[in-house]
């Protein structure tokens, strides 16, 4: 830019305007009486407008190398220190036909800085909550903050493992820190007006994890057990929530967006268990990489570039959902027809598939006189041994949530719910809690699904009912406020190597059950 060439210039340019820039630095060289030196770097702000014609509305600063100048008690070489000696040293510093030594620089206001890509106002008024900071939280967060969303907060528990960094924003550095300290660090580092905070701690245990502040809550832990955690929030106002998660290998994301005062959790359930256990059922012959040597739980492939682009249709997702008057469960597929890739979104509803849409792969089991049975989703399968896992090595539960068929022979198991929040575990004893289950099964009863049993886990034991098991299910069938005459019961036999076995046992009104086995 064209301004002011020599000190002279300057100085008759700021006396134009009032201001004695002679008297200024004078003034600082006296607050800076002990300092040896008073600084480097000279700022001057012009006011410009925004269009030629209009009326300034903003300040451009410009940054000046300033020569050498003295603090009032400083040494001057070869003079006395004073503030007299100071003040001469700098004048001559600053003589008229002195050139002005203008540095480089530039204007990073948030609106100029974001100007090449800045996201909707709508979204960067919003207070966001992000609960997750793994591949596809880190991407969605980083998003964000690019598009000039500066302030939220992101909650996780986890530390970062090397495996990690396959498709993660993070790097070396954070490996083994905590997902949400460094994700917070390194996203106030993409801006100066950043300011992410971290919650390092996983939901909903954080102690400071509130949702009243929060206008968006965005979940991408892909956890049933967080999501209905997320159900038993209750907020005074309503909230948008939403839901990221993706299919083995990222060939699909599925996302839900709703407007409540919770978070609608069956709902979301009824929509995305058919899409788990065609996902299931497309993979079953799968086997999943695992990371390093001996037994342990398989890693989830997913290549970088698929989360880095389920991360971007995740952002414009929330773009469509901020007028907050609808929710929609949402399902982008990622193809090749051979000529090319594309996106599709091949559905967008908040209604159950039918069967004939969607088939539903379920695992049947039943006694050896074929006189009761129960079908179980394969997907309700594989959440009961996340949770096994999650809760290891102390023991977990739940309620199954169901229906009978016409003919009463046969329970069908339509989801189990993971440990209500009031639970109390240890290795070899659970007692399960009641909350939340009250308003899951008022929601399940509107959908004609009842209340059909208990499942629970025993860690490095067999799944077979112990005496405390055999009581509890005698308790269910005298309690009037179950209304169960012939509870079902499922046990997981879990170890940490992830080997695990399941039994499945129907009780009598009498309190006697069967053995269920598996039909192949």
């Amino acid at each position: 830019m064209a301004g002011p060439l020599t000190w002279g210039d300057l100085d008759e340019s700021c006396r134009r305007q009032g201001v004695d820039l002679r008297a200024s630095i004078e003034e600082l060289a006296l607050t800076k009486a002990g300092k040896k030196r008073i600084g480097n770097i000279l700022l001057i702000g012009f006011p410009i407008p925004n269009k030629v014609g209009e009326a300034p509305d903003r300040i451009h600063w410009a940054a000046i190398q300033l020569p050498e100048l003295y603090g009032g008690t400083s040494k001057v070489s070869g003079f006395k220190s004073s503030i007299r000696t100071a003040r001469w040293a700098n004048n001559y510093q600053l003589q008229s036909s002195n050139p002005i030594n203008w540095i480089a620089s530039e204007n990073w206001s948030s609106d100029q800085i974001n100007s090449r890509g800045r996201l909707p106002s709508a979204l960067l008024e919003k207070k966001m909550l992000i609960i997750g900071g793994g591949a596809i939280g880190s991407i969605i967060a980083e998003f964000l903050v690019r598009g000039a969303l500066f302030e939220f907060d992101i909650c996780d528990g986890d530390d970062t493992g090397a495996g990690n960094l396959t498709r993660h924003t993070l790097d070396l550095r954070h490996v083994e820190l905590n997902k949400a300290k460094s994700l917070a660090h390194h996203l106030n580092q993409l801006s100066p007006w950043a300011k992410v905070r971290a919650i390092p701690d996983n939901f909903p245990k954080g102690p400071n994890v509130s949702l009243e502040s929060y206008d968006l809550i965005v979940d991408c832990t892909a956890s049933q057990k967080t999501l209905f955690s997320l159900a038993g929030r209750s907020p005074s106002s309503k909230k948008i929530f939403a839901s990221f998660s993706v299919s083995f290998g990222a060939k699909r994301l599925y996302s839900f967006v709703a407007t409540d005062t919770h978070f609608p959790f069956e709902e979301y359930r009824n929509e995305i268990i058919p899409w788990m256990n065609t996902d299931a059922a497309e993979n079953a012959d799968v086997i999943p990489p695992r990371e390093g040597v001996g037994c342990w739980h398989p890693v989830f492939p997913a290549r970088a570039d698929d989360i880095w682009m389920w991360g971007s249709i995740a952002i414009k997702v929330l773009l469509q959902s901020l007028d907050g008057s609808s929710r929609a469960f949402r399902v982008h597929e990622y193809a090749s027809d051979g000529d090319g890739y594309g996106v599709h979104e091949i559905i967008s509803s908040m209604s159950m598939q039918s069967d004939a849409h969607l088939p539903m792969h379920y695992k049947d089991f039943w006694s050896s006189d074929d006189r009761i049975g129960v079908r179980i989703p394969k997907a309700q399968i594989s959440f009961i041994l996340d949770q096994a896992q999650y809760q290891f090595p102390n023991e977990t539960g739940g309620i199954i949530v169901g229906a009978y068929t016409a003919a009463l022979d046969c329970a069908l198991v339509e989801s189990f719910t993971a440990e209500p929040s009031d639970s109390r575990s240890k290795r070899s004893w659970f007692r399960r809690g009641t909350k939340g289950l009250s308003s899951i099964l008022g929601r399940a009863w509107k959908r004609k699904k009842y209340y059909i049993g208990e499942w629970h886990v025993h860690p490095g034991g067999q799944p077979f009912p112990s005496s405390t098991d055999k009581a509890q299910m005698r308790q269910v069938i005298a309690s009037n406020k179950y209304d169960c005459d012939c509870p079902i019961l499922v046990i997981i036999g879990f170890t940490s190597y992830g080997d695990w076995s399941i039994g499945v046992f129907a009780f009598a009104t009498n309190g006697n059950f069967k053995t269920l086995e598996p039909i192949q």
